[in-house]
């Protein structure tokens, strides 16, 4: 049974890889923040996070995993990055030490969240920032 589980999660997570280098446009980085929030498991959630981070650039791709890879095992984004984990992703792909905090700066811009504070519910951002409106009654 639980070889079954384990072809299930690694077929999500290529499906999720696949989704996004075949198709990187808005509604799909979207789906990726969705399966992050959202899913089950944290190899999913780290898959889509790579893959969202790719979209960005290399540093974000490699940074959600474990190896500085960009394949997995995954880091869960919904916990935290370490100061250590960024500085090693950031010197594999030749970010200068002085540039590392834009760096971040830029891609936790791009994925909706501080990516050195993980992912959250309430601090990615809605695709949709409109509230609906509810009406009066008198």
């Amino acid at each position: 049974l639980r070889a079954v589980k384990d072809d299930n999660v690694r077929t999500r997570s290529a499906a999720v890889r696949v989704l996004a280098a075949k198709w990187p446009d808005q509604t799909t980085r979207e789906l990726l923040v969705q399966c992050i929030v959202q899913g089950s498991n944290a190899e999913t959630r780290g898959a889509a996070c790579s893959a969202l981070g790719k979209m960005h650039s290399e540093f974000g791709h490699i940074l959600p995993t474990r190896d500085l890879d960009g394949i997995g095992p995954y880091l869960d984004p919904l916990k935290p990055i370490s100061r250590k984990h960024i500085e090693k992703a950031a010197a594999q792909v030749g970010i200068r030490p002085d540039d590392i905090d834009a760096q971040v700066a830029t891609l936790s811009a791009h994925m909706g969240w501080d990516v050195r504070v993980g992912a959250k519910k309430k601090a990615v951002k809605k695709s949709s920032s409109a509230k609906p409106v509810r009406e009066r009654h008198n």
